[in-house]
């Protein structure tokens, strides 16, 4: 079962929640709850905010424990993450599935958040939004924001829509549900529990700060792992080693991860489209985890469409 959680009108309340790495930078932090006020919701967030427990936000059950008292809140019709980091593979134990279940909401983050919400859709079919973090707010573009503001009100008609999308492999044709986000967090579910399923789905990959021959081992990994051996198609995201490098530097790396994705598909008609608009970077569009995805063969047009709507 599939199913898009209840979105969210003006006025309604969006918690935050710290499910990996600590607070680094308050005045980010607070920077992207201006942003969230501004687009007209409320924002419910622990005043003392969080009290780190070296590189994570806090203990892994103290981590859970927050995460399910605001999934259970009422008041809360959405949950943001703080930011990314490391640490959601770790309170994963402790979360509350039937909560979950009872009261489905939109999850949104990404990095390693996206360990979270994969694990969310494979145990409930419920749908999260790939997209910023708090901290990632004030820095995002203004196409970012208004995406943003579109997705959680529900209108998600201009995801994955952008003209600088190309196809690089395959004719083109499929359809699947579309999940995936960070490659190197991805990687860390193999041989684990928790898992998740690449057949018959469009995998989203994105990473940051890796260098090519990091991504190849990762790439390879998912590949002797076989989890290519059945996906309906691969999108990539974004893979700038930082937001320094030139365009020159950012297009060689890119090509670089693109020749290699290619490489471990070989002559198996899959799509894989590029230069998806997501990842580490200041154009990071949101997207919808756990939608259905189609493409038409010879064509770099997707087709969204969201799974079942809660009212």
């Amino acid at each position: 079962m599939h199913i898009l959680p209840p979105t969210l009108q003006p006025g309604d309340t969006i918690g935050v929640i710290a499910p990996a790495g600590q607070l680094r930078d308050r005045e980010l932090f607070f920077q992207g709850i201006t942003v969230l006020q501004q687009l007209g919701f409320q924002v419910k967030f622990p005043r003392d905010l969080w009290p780190g427990t070296d590189y994570l936000a806090d203990t892994d059950q103290n981590r859970a424990e927050e995460f399910n008292r605001l999934w259970a809140d009422s008041e809360v019709k959405a949950l943001i993450c703080m930011r990314g980091g490391y640490g959601s593979l770790r309170m994963l134990p402790y979360i509350d599935i039937e909560q979950i279940k009872k009261t489905p909401k939109l999850l949104i983050g990404f990095s390693d958040i996206s360990i979270l919400q994969n694990y969310i859709y494979e145990k409930t079919g419920i749908s999260s939004l790939h997209g910023p973090v708090v901290t990632s707010l004030s820095s995002s573009d203004k196409m970012t924001i208004q995406f943003l503001a579109q997705s959680l009100i529900g209108d998600f008609s201009a995801m994955l829509q952008e003209k600088n999308i190309e196809l690089i492999h395959g004719t083109g044709g499929g359809e699947g549900i579309l999940l995936g986000g960070n490659l190197a967090s991805l990687v860390t579910l193999l041989g684990t529990p928790y898992d998740i399923n690449f057949n018959n789905r469009f995998i989203l990959l994105e990473d940051v700060g890796e260098p090519i021959y990091r991504i190849d081992r990762m790439l390879t990994q998912l590949f002797y792992a076989g989890k290519l051996d059945s996906v309906s198609g691969i999108l990539l995201g974004d893979f700038s080693v930082n937001d320094s490098d030139s365009s020159s530097e950012k297009i060689r790396h890119h090509e670089m991860v693109w020749k290699r994705v290619i490489e471990l598909v070989g002559p198996r008609d899959i799509p894989i489209l590029a230069n998806i608009s997501s990842g580490h970077t200041k154009h990071n569009l949101p997207i919808l985890l756990g939608s259905h995805l189609s493409l038409q063969p010879g064509e770099v047009k997707i087709t969204v469409t969201p799974a079942n709507r809660l009212q």
